[in-house]
C-alpha cells in the first residue's frame, strides 16, 4: 500500500479542485429562469470582467456566451440569430436584467445589461438584447409590471462579474452571474 504525506494529499486535493473548473473565491447568484437543461459556465479570463454578452436567439433565447473585454467566451446552448448586448468601451456590467416566458419551462426572453465603468464604477448605459419573437402580452410603458412575464435583476452587489452560469439545452433554460 502507498503511503502519501500530508503535502502531498494537499497537492493532490489542490489538483482536483483546479481540474474541476471551479475558483476558489468565486460566488454565483440563483439561476434565474426555469428548471430544464444542463448546468453550464461561461467564465472570463482570470482578472477579467465581463463585457457583455453574445447570444443566438429565436422566439427566445436559445444560446449565450460571456463577452469579456471584446472577446467571446465559451459559448452554451442552441441555435439562432446572432445578437450581442456590450458594454461601451472602457466599461463592463455590473447587473443583468432578465425576463422569462410566462409559460411552464420559463426560458430566458429578453436580457438588460448595466454598464459601469471599469474603474470609477460610474453607470455608462444599459444595453438590450432583444430576441425577435413577439410577447403574448400588448406591449405598454409599463409592461413588465403588468404583463405576468417573470422579471429578475441580478448583480454581484460589491463583487465583480466574471461569467455567466446556468442551465441550457437547445435554448437557455436559467441564467445567473459568476462573481468574484
Amino acid at each position: 500500500m502507498r503511503r502519501f504525506t500530508a503535502a502531498a494529499l494537499v497537492s493532490i486535493m489542490v489538483a482536483v479542485v483546479g481540474a474541476s473548473g471551479a475558483r476558489a473565491e468565486e460566488s454565483f447568484t440563483s439561476p434565474f429562469g426555469g428548471r430544464g437543461g444542463q448546468q453550464f459556465m461561461s467564465r472570463c479570463p482570470a482578472g477579467v470582467e465581463l463585457s457583455g454578452v453574445s447570444a443566438l436567439t429565436g422566439a427566445y433565447v436559445n444560446g449565450i456566451a460571456a463577452i469579456c473585454d471584446g472577446r467571446q467566451a465559451a459559448g452554451f446552448g442552441g441555435s439562432g440569430d446572432r445578437r450581442s448586448a456590450e458594454c461601451p468601451k472602457g466599461s463592463v456590467v455590473s447587473a443583468i436584467f432578465m425576463v422569462s416566458l410566462r409559460s411552464d419551462n420559463h426560458l430566458l426572453k429578453k436580457v438588460t445589461i448595466d454598464c459601469v465603468s471599469q474603474n470609477g464604477r460610474a453607470p455608462t448605459g444599459q444595453v438590450d438584447l432583444d430576441t425577435s419573437g413577439n410577447y403574448t402580452a400588448r406591449y405598454t410603458p409599463y409592461f413588465y409590471r403588468s404583463s405576468g412575464y417573470p422579471t429578475t435583476t441580478q448583480s454581484c452587489g460589491a463583487q465583480r462579474i466574471f461569467g455567466l452560469q446556468g442551465r441550457a439545452g437547445a435554448a437557455i433554460d436559467a441564467l445567473g452571474l459568476i462573481c468574484g
